[in-house]
C-alpha cells in the first residue's frame, strides 16, 4: 500500500478521533502539562490510534480511560523500562539510545495487542528494530519516523508549537497505520486488521 493512502486513511481516521487527540495534545504542550506530564500525554495521544485500529470503533474517553485502568501498571512499568533502556543506550553510544527510542511504538503496539508484561514488550520490542536492522521493513519503518519527526518539527516550528496540535495526532495515525500495514509491532502475527 502507498505511503499517500495510509496517509489519506490517517487523516480520516484523525478526523474520526480529532476531539480526543485534541485534548491530549493541547495538555501535552509543556506549558500546560509541565515538563513531568509531557511524555505521559504524547504516549496517550499514541494509544488512542492503536485502541482504534484493534477494535476499529471510534475512540472514546471511556475506552481510554478503561485501557489505562485495566493495564496502568504494564504501561508504567513498559515506560521506566523504555526510559533506562534509552538513557542507557544513549551513553554507551547516541546512536543505540536513538535505536531504542525508535523502537517506542512497537512497545505501545504490544501493550495494546498483546498481554504480554511491561517488561516484556520493551524487550520484544527493542529486539524486533536491533535484530532487523539489516532488513527493508525496520529501516523504512525507522526512516518513515526520522521523516515524520521532520515534518513534526517544522509544522511546529513555523506555527510556534501551534501546529503540534494537529500534526502530532496526525502523525501517530500514519505510523500505527503503517505499522498495521506493514506487520510490525505485534509477534508477526498481524493483530491489527488491515487497511
Amino acid at each position: 500500500m502507498s505511503q499517500s493512502i495510509i496517509l489519506n486513511r490517517a487523516w480520516s481516521d484523525y478526523k474520526k478521533h480529532w476531539s480526543m487527540t485534541l485534548v491530549f495534545a493541547i495538555l501535552a504542550l509543556p506549558f500546560c502539562s509541565g515538563f513531568f506530564f509531557f511524555p505521559i500525554l504524547v504516549v496517550l495521544i499514541g494509544y488512542v490510534p492503536c485502541i482504534f485500529y484493534k477494535t476499529q470503533k471510534v475512540v472514546t474517553p471511556k475506552d481510554i480511560g478503561s485501557f489505562l485502568g485495566d493495564n496502568f501498571l504494564r504501561i508504567i512499568i513498559a515506560g521506566i523500562c523504555q526510559t533506562i533502556a534509552i538513557a542507557i543506550g544513549t551513553l554507551l553510544c547516541f546512536i543505540p539510545g536513538i535505536l531504542v527510542s525508535l523502537s517506542t511504538p512497537l512497545v505501545l503496539s504490544r501493550i495494546v495487542n498483546t498481554d504480554k508484561s511491561g517488561f516484556e514488550c520493551v524487550k520484544l520490542g527493542i529486539q524486533e528494530v536491533f535484530t532487523g536492522l539489516g532488513s527493508k521493513k525496520i529501516l523504512l519503518f525507522i526512516m518513515n519516523q526520522f521523516i515524520i519527526g521532520l515534518v513534526l518539527t517544522l509544522s511546529i516550528t513555523c506555527t510556534f508549537g501551534l501546529g503540534g496540535i494537529v500534526a502530532l495526532p496526525v502523525a501517530q495515525f500514519y505510523l500505527y497505520g503503517y505499522m498495521k500495514n506493514n506487520n510490525l509491532g505485534n509477534d508477526a502475527i498481524n493483530l491489527l486488521p488491515s487497511l
